[in-house]
């Protein structure tokens, strides 16, 4: 089988491009039913690899993941390695390397002008709502990210599960990528990126 991490429509796209021997199982970095969820991809690993086991015990595994799924991936497969398991390959789609999208660059980002609507009869206001509406969701994106995390930790602290509202997979795993250092793989791994990411310099790995 191929174990997938992160992003539900590329999981489908996966599933129309393999045979039916080769069924695909999607495996998730956070336990959604936790009272907290993991901060570190020390404590992600091991979960994801649990799920693995459940359905392969034993190896070659086959593992994809998609950005910082990528990057789960690739720990993983070190691991299993380390601990005597044989992994075919590791496939990262999009994968930013660790440090390249950190919580504190995304909190203190400048907000970019968004593109205007197609002028009208009546340009000013039409124009100057959208454009307030817009910086304004982003402000408020920036705010909570760099609260989350002490949010989070608070909470944790409290020793109560985390309310609904606090609740963000994507702030968990930005903050395990941010604090993530990736040690030496001597295994095969496959990198694709999108034609509009060959850009970014956060995707090039060595």
């Amino acid at each position: 089988p191929l174990f997938h991490l992160g992003g539900a429509s590329v999981l489908v796209n996966l599933a129309h491009h393999l045979t039916e021997d080769r069924p695909l199982f999607a495996l998730l970095e956070q336990d959604l039913d936790a009272d907290h969820f993991y901060t570190s991809v020390a404590d992600i690993v091991p979960h994801c690899i649990a799920g693995l086991r459940a359905v392969q015990p034993r190896g070659p595994y086959l593992i994809a993941g998609l950005c910082f799924g990528g990057v789960v991936a690739l720990e993983m497969a070190r691991q299993l390695r380390e601990e005597g398991d044989e992994v075919g390959f590791v496939l990262m789609i999009d994968s930013f390397a660790p440090g390249a999208l950190t919580l504190r660059s995304a909190a203190t980002a400048p907000v970019e002008n968004p593109p205007l609507p197609a002028a009208t009869s009546d340009t000013s206001t039409p124009r100057r709502s959208v454009t307030l509406s817009r910086l304004w969701r982003k402000a408020k994106g920036r705010l909570w990210r760099a609260l989350w995390p002490t949010l989070h930790e608070l909470s944790r602290r409290s020793g109560r599960p985390m309310p609904s509202w606090l609740r963000d997979v994507e702030e968990a795993n930005t903050i395990a990528s941010d604090a993530y250092s990736a040690r030496p793989y001597d295994g095969d791994v496959v990198s694709v990126v999108a034609t509009h990411h060959v850009a970014h310099g956060g995707m090039i790995w060595s």
